[in-house]
């Protein structure tokens, strides 16, 4: 079976080609439009996904889409079921229209579409959205059985959903109801701290390890709040469900918290503090929601951790560090980025192994060659690249590291990368000023070959995706200060030989010049851009940053 999973509408746009049960490919339309969190139809990611394959759109099966309007259209509204005013309008309006007629023996948990093309019927499924970020762990994870949270935002008319998966069976258990969202919740506060809601959350999380406790805790919780088991906001303070609105928030809320900063305003202590607040209070809802979750399935071991939320890698950490669950799965992308996979898996209701999430463009050394010839640039082809390159980087110099397939997800992990020596403290100044041109608080990430890992870090789990974060070691700080944050945290990689081969390698030659598989890493991109899909990318930021070096496939290239 030939599935096409496609994202839109909500940010970070893509999609994901499954060919007989296999991930060929995956990718997000940014990466290729260069439109940072584009969330327009994933034109050029579909071009991609079909070429990649050797493929049409004759040969699919079928078109999954990663939310059900459906869904919203179980409420009829007079406008837009009567005549329509243009004639596509009709598919809007015949399903609302069918809906009012059968009332409650209509279902709406998926709507089908048939096309024919090129006399081929190719089915267009329409999937529940938190299903889709479901989707997307379990059927990815190693667990037969597993407890499953969704949160984020919001989905069609939910802002989370919990189920209990056992092979192909999803068994709905509790839904989070719209405009209660512990994801909007976050984005509102990143929002009011002068930062881009569903985009900067992580900033919030990296500035709240510089807050400490204050009476913010308490207005937070004044906010948002339990009700039994039942999550609240009160809508006194918010304002993200008003379309009309140009705040998520409402002058009470100003009133109530007193310090909304403008963005490029001075960071102050108060907004530190209320970062700290709004993670701390995040933190203890969701935990409050897990133990629930483990305290009514005693019998069920496993949690998979979708959607936006679980972007929150101190939360993670935190949450895989307490064992509420005994074995706890995250991947690579649990925001929207992984929603196309996730309606596409949906869809095929079976496992999927992977072992990487290297689904995107790559280029040969030929092209990279042809180019680099074109262009002028002074390069060296060198056929033990990653030993040229250890040498360099473990000599202070700060690397472009572009090979294999680009990463699917939001986050670099040693296909498109920024390198540097994580025992120099002073590379994350340097990076963050002269390279990334960001923000002076937020940490860079160490990748750390696996047999280092379980020296520095003993009894803890890999992290192959950087998806938590985990106390670093004091024997880690004192060797790799660079790579640790203020509050003696690390969002570490493990790197083994089946995960990523090519950075593995390039490890294996720092451990030989150094004693320590170690490295900082940072994605490959300047601050506002999406991550480099292309050489022409890679090239363009290399020129206009501090990057010493650029490595393309076999080649370095250097600046005159």
């Amino acid at each position: 079976m030939k599935i096409l999973g496609v994202s839109y509408l909500s940010y970070n746009a893509g999609a994901s080609l499954i060919v007989d049960g296999e991930v060929v490919a995956s990718v997000t339309e940014e990466r290729l439009n260069r439109i940072k969190y584009c969330n327009s139809f994933p034109f050029l990611a579909i071009e991609y996904c079909l070429l990649r394959a050797g493929l049409k759109f004759s040969d699919l099966d079928v078109i999954a889409l990663n939310a059900n309007p459906n869904i919203d259209m179980t409420n009829w509204n007079r406008v837009a079921g009567n005549s329509p005013s243009w004639f596509p309008e009709m598919l809007v309006n015949t399903i609302s229209s069918i809906h009012k007629l059968a009332k409650t023996n209509f279902s709406s948990d998926h709507l089908k579409v048939t096309f024919d093309i090129d006399g081929k019927s190719v089915n267009l499924i329409f999937v529940q959205h938190h299903y889709c970020h479901i989707a997307s762990s379990f059927y990815l994870s190693d667990f037969d059985t597993s407890i499953c949270l969704s949160l984020d935002g919001r989905g069609e008319k939910d802002s989370g959903l919990v189920v209990r998966a056992s092979g192909r069976k999803f068994e709905n258990l509790e839904t989070f109801q719209y405009p209660n969202s512990i994801g909007l919740l976050y984005g509102t506060f990143t929002s009011y701290l002068g930062y881009q809601i569903d985009k900067d959350e992580w900033k919030v999380m990296g500035l709240a390890s510089y807050g400490s406790e204050s009476y913010f805790i308490s207005l937070v919780k004044k906010v948002a709040y339990f009700v039994n088991d039942t999550f609240l906001v009160d809508r006194n303070y918010f304002d993200y469900f008003n379309k009309a609105s140009s705040a998520p928030y409402t002058d009470i809320f100003d009133e109530l918290f007193q310090c909304r900063r403008e963005p490029n305003d001075p960071i102050t202590s108060a907004h530190k503090n209320l970062a700290f607040a709004v993670q701390a209070v995040v933190e203890e809802y969701v935990f409050k929601i897990i133990r629930r979750l483990k305290d009514a399935s005693p019998q069920v071991n496993n949690i998979c951790l979708a959607g936006g939320v679980f972007m929150n890698s101190v939360l993670v950490g935190k949450l895989a560090e307490s064992k509420i669950f005994e074995n706890l799965y995250v991947n690579a992308f649990p925001d929207d980025t992984g929603t196309c996979l996730g309606a596409a898996l949906h869809v095929l209701q079976s496992k999927v192994s992977i072992k990487n999430n290297l689904f995107g463009p790559s280029v040969t050394n030929a092209q990279v060659e042809r180019k680099l010839e074109k262009y002028g640039l002074d390069y060296s082809y060198y056929d033990d690249i990653s030993l040229v390159t250890a040498k360099e980087v473990c000599a202070g110099k700060v690397v472009g590291w572009f090979q294999g397939g680009m990463e699917f997800g939001q986050r670099a992990l040693g296909s498109r990368s920024i390198l540097a020596d994580a025992r120099d403290v002073k590379n994350k100044d340097r990076l963050n000023r002269k390279i990334k041109y960001r923000e002076s608080f937020r940490p860079f990430a160490p990748s750390v070959l696996d047999q280092d890992y379980s020296k520095f870090f003993p009894n803890r789990a890999p992290c192959y995706f950087m998806e938590k974060t985990t106390m670093a070691t004091d024997e880690f700080k004192e060797k790799f200060p660079a790579g640790v944050h203020v509050d003696g945290t690390c969002r570490v990689q493990t790197v083994d030989s089946n995960s990523n081969s090519v950075f593995y390698d390039l490890l294996e030659r720092v451990r030989e010049l150094t004693g320590h598989g170690v490295l900082l890493n940072t994605s490959f991109n300047l601050n506002g851009e999406p991550i480099v899909a292309t050489l022409e990318d890679a090239l363009k930021s290399f020129f206009t940053s501090g990057i010493d070096i650029l490595v393309v496939e076999n080649y370095l290239i250097r600046k005159r």
